[in-house]
């Protein structure tokens, strides 16, 4: 597979120097390859009324080109420094800005997405510079390091998936990630196989893909009679790395109108705490180990607040329970009061922002599901916090629900904002540095979430489930 990639740039430099040249060293993007279907390519500054023409393999794409295909359609847009998108159907691509040197590599990529399934191989620009390579959708912004992104977005969710680093194309040294910043926040995805889920409201989640649910993806790369012809001949093959899809799930041929139907697939997969623990959201900020991570400099002090949490301030720590079926979970948190002993922060004691415990619980939800958000306002040296969440609605020691029924998660947000709703307490903007599931097959009323060493500035997972009580 490598050489036949390694054939079609070699086809897309011949086409480029041999056409027009002093056009191409202005306005050339790349060239169109592996066209299937009707594929309409138009430039997005074309007078009204122009609907573009049927695009060919060969064929210059330049910047500001816009590529939009139909049910059956599917094509590659090989840009000059070799970075590679792809589209299937239902999709829409424009190339939005293009400058490459290819002395040293330098220049910028641009593009966005605006529907449909896609893939890219980042090329030589982000190889030299990452932060000069940005891919949009109507809903989030891409940033890249070395790696290949694959998804489905509709405009208004969309899922973004890390395929994995570099490998041949930008060095063996250079460790693929992805980042995805929304309006509600930003995640940063470093290992294959995870993928940023973007919901209408602009929220981001992370979860861990199946085999099944990573095929449905692909296929939605492969027009639909194309897929099915596959699948009749026997197998379907995924992507370049060689994963293959069962045959039902190739002729499906799944388009860009099912991503909701995908959005809610891919929140529904159960992660059981282990896998959650270890693969949890990551801000490139943080130096994260493979079960935990460690806080930077940035998560400090605030002064000159009273006890409640302020609102519209970028708060150090914030640690964002959201729950739903059960009525009553109640957020614990329990740590270092400054050489006098521990404190204990819940719906009873509330803590105080500006002094003493230097935390505070933002409210106490009592319905059936919702959120609460304590804020820990820096670290005070002792021993350790811990957070847990006690089942207030069913507190048998032999219960289930907290485990099986709450879908209970806690994220961890450096510097967010609290935002106080009939919901209870969320947490908007920010960086999400981890975000925690309850396990599915705990007993007891008691999910002990996590601990924060002030020492080591560390955030480690705990993920049991038991009833042995507020630790």
């Amino acid at each position: 597979m490598k050489n036949s990639f390694a054939r079609t740039l070699c086809c897309a430099a011949v086409l480029f120097w041999v056409a027009a040249p002093d056009a191409m060293a202005v306005e050339q993007a790349g060239v169109a390859a592996g066209v299937q279907g009707n594929i309409v390519l138009a430039a997005t500054n074309a007078a009204p009324g122009v609907v573009g023409r049927r695009a060919k393999s060969g064929e210059q794409i330049f910047i500001g080109d816009r590529v939009r295909s139909d049910a059956d359609g599917a094509m590659q847009v090989v840009l000059l420094d070799e970075t590679v998108f792809t589209i299937g159907p239902d999709s829409d691509l424009t190339i939005d800005e293009f400058v490459y040197d290819p002395g040293g590599g330098a220049g910028k990529v641009g593009a966005t997405i605006g529907k449909g399934a896609f893939r890219f191989i980042t090329g030589k620009v982000a190889q030299a510079r990452p932060e000069n390579m940005t891919v949009r959708t109507p809903n989030a912004t891409i940033g890249v390091r070395g790696t290949i992104v694959y998804g489905l977005t509709s405009g208004t969710e969309s899922v973004i998936a890390l395929g994995g680093p570099g490998g041949d194309k930008n060095g063996s040294d250079r460790i693929g990630a992805v980042t995805v910043n929304t309006a509600q926040g930003s995640v940063n995805l470093q290992r294959e196989g995870y993928a940023a889920v973007i919901g209408p409201s602009g929220a981001v989640d992370v979860q861990r893909l199946t085999p099944e649910l990573k095929a449905r993806i692909f296929g939605a790369l492969a027009p639909p009679r194309a897929a099915a012809a596959a699948a009749a001949a026997g197998s379907v093959a995924i992507n370049n790395a060689g994963e293959a899809a069962g045959q039902a799930t190739a002729a499906a041929g799944i388009g860009a109108r099912e991503v909701a139907t995908l959005v809610a697939a891919v929140l529904q997969t159960d992660n059981n705490a282990v896998a959650a623990s270890q693969d949890t959201r990551r801000s490139g900020s943080f130096a994260a180990a493979a079960d935990a991570f460690t806080l930077d400099a940035t998560v400090q002090r605030l002064t000159g607040f009273g006890s409640a949490i302020p609102q519209n301030v970028n708060l150090p720590l914030s640690l964002e329970l959201t729950w739903a079926n059960i009525p009553d979970l109640d957020f614990h948190l329990t740590g270092p009061n400054g050489g006098e002993g521990r404190f204990h922060i819940f719906f009873g004691a509330r803590g105080n922002f500006g002094s003493g415990q230097f935390a505070a619980l933002s409210n106490d939800r009592t319905g059936s599901g919702g959120s609460e958000t304590i804020v820990i306002n820096g670290l005070t040296p002792g021993d350790l916090y811990r957070a847990s969440v006690f089942n207030f609605g069913n507190s048998s020691p032999n219960g289930t629900s907290l485990a099986q029924l709450s879908n209970a998660t806690v994220r961890v947000v450096v510097n967010g904002q609290l935002q106080l709703t009939g919901a209870g307490g969320t947490v908007t903007g920010g960086t999400v540095a981890a975000i925690y599931r309850v396990p599915t097959t705990g007993v007891g009323n008691t999910w002990n979430v996590l601990s924060v060493d002030p020492a080591t500035r560390v955030v480690a997972p705990v993920g049991t489930v038991n009833s042995a009580g507020i630790p």
